[in-house]
């Protein structure tokens, strides 16, 4: 067996007759795997059969790597990627163990790990899939249990694969963030309220354009914490839905100059009570800039129809249009200025990474294909510039507190 160190060195033992197998966690990434390897720890094991049945309870997948005439020796690989939940295990092995003798040691030193093979580019999302696997499998461990009679909030359950998928696609919705920018319109200095935060891929985009303080309001616990890692720990969280008065009476009356959210409102089950805690917590001249998916729209339908059935938690929401707007801040002391659908697109470099990160995304226990051909036929995407556009339309709407 060998040891992977720092995309350059493998180190190989044998010790009388039988390997000793070692296993690398962490070091660097791993480039031709794509897999990020943040920690450093060795597992090893005495003999072959301990590392077999280690194996055969943990494994996630398998690869094999052709080095090609450049490559000497070895000429070829194969071996097994295992996901702990928390590291990646590397596991490798060489297919001429004759090579060496027992009691032999030999270390390989390849040019470059960095290979220029199509059989090591085409595994780019591997790291990603087994990522998935393994929280789609924790996700249905807890709807059991919620079924079961236990406790546990929708984003509770799903909130990691939420993350994961912006960190598979991470430049997919720079549309939302250069829409949202453009209707906020801010000066750099106020202080900002974002409501059904989520894992916080808008509070990072605020708290890079204000001085003041970012408060990020989500009932999920599970978000709030990848939130505070993706945010640093610079904003400040309230453990709370939209419309619990209690809890958002820590936020004090008029002290708010923004108030703003994106594709969370219609998760709030009573949007009346979030308007007035809206009302009461922005500051005269204050502006609630939000923006969701528009009430009897092509999005709409995908949601109730497609994402409600395949979702693991299902889905269930309160769409928004300008009627329903007017209503909820009816006798308030919030002035509709703008609403109007925004024609965004999100963007991908190819149809695995958006299958990648709308698993992720919506909680999805499904093929790669299924979710691309659902996509196709509902709401329809293009190629431009090797670039997969999917549509993805919002209503946007701006209340100016009076």
């Amino acid at each position: 067996m060998f040891r992977y160190e720092a995309g350059s060195c493998l180190n190989t033992t044998y010790i009388s007759g039988a390997p000793m197998i070692r296993v690398t966690v962490g070091i660097q990434k791993h480039l031709y795997l794509g897999l990020d390897l943040p920690d450093s720890e060795e597992l090893m094991f005495d003999s072959v059969e301990a590392a077999d049945t280690w194996l055969a309870a943990n494994s996630e997948g398998s690869f094999t790597i052709d080095l090609g005439p450049k490559y000497p020796w070895p000429k070829h690989w194969h071996g097994t990627i295992v996901y702990n939940g928390s590291r990646y295990l590397f596991f490798a092995c060489i297919n001429r163990p004759s090579l060496l003798q027992p009691g032999d040691s030999k270390i390989v030193k390849p040019f470059s790990m960095s290979l220029e093979t199509k059989d090591i580019l085409m595994n780019e999302f591997l790291g990603y899939r087994h990522r998935l696997k393994q929280q789609l499998r924790h996700a249905k461990a807890l709807v059991a249990r919620r079924e079961s009679g236990q406790a546990i909030q929708d984003f509770d359950i799903r909130g990691e694969l939420y993350g994961l998928a912006c960190e598979i696609a991470p430049s997919a919705r720079h549309d939302d963030l250069v829409t949202m920018r453009h209707w906020l319109s801010l000066r750099g200095n106020e202080r900002i309220v974002d409501l059904a935060a989520g894992t916080g891929f808008f509070t990072k985009d605020f708290l890079s354009q204000t001085t003041g303080e970012v408060i990020a309001v989500d009932p999920s616990e599970m978000q709030l914490s990848v939130l505070n890692k993706v945010c640093a720990g610079r904003a400040r969280l309230l453990a709370a839905s939209p419309d619990n008065r209690q809890a958002m009476s820590v936020i004090p009356d008029a002290s708010v100059d923004v108030v703003s959210s994106f594709g969370g409102l219609h998760h709030v089950d009573d949007q009346r009570t979030m308007f007035e805690e809206v009302a009461r917590i922005l500051k005269p001249g204050g502006q609630f800039t939000a923006a969701d998916v528009c009430a009897n729209t092509t999005l709409a339908r995908h949601f109730d129809e497609f994402v409600a059935a395949k979702c693991l938690t299902g889905h269930t929401a309160q769409w928004l249009d300008e009627a329903k707007l007017r209503e909820l801040a009816s006798s308030l002391p919030l002035k509709l200025e703008r609403v109007e659908v925004a024609p965004l697109t999100w963007k991908f470099s190819s149809l695995t990474e958006m299958a990648l990160f709308f698993k992720g995304l919506h909680a999805y226990d499904l093929s790669e294909q299924e979710v691309i051909d659902d996509l196709q036929t509902a709401l329809g995407f293009t190629t431009e510039n090797d670039q997969i556009i999917l549509n993805w339309p919002m209503v946007f709407f701006r209340f100016v507190r009076t």
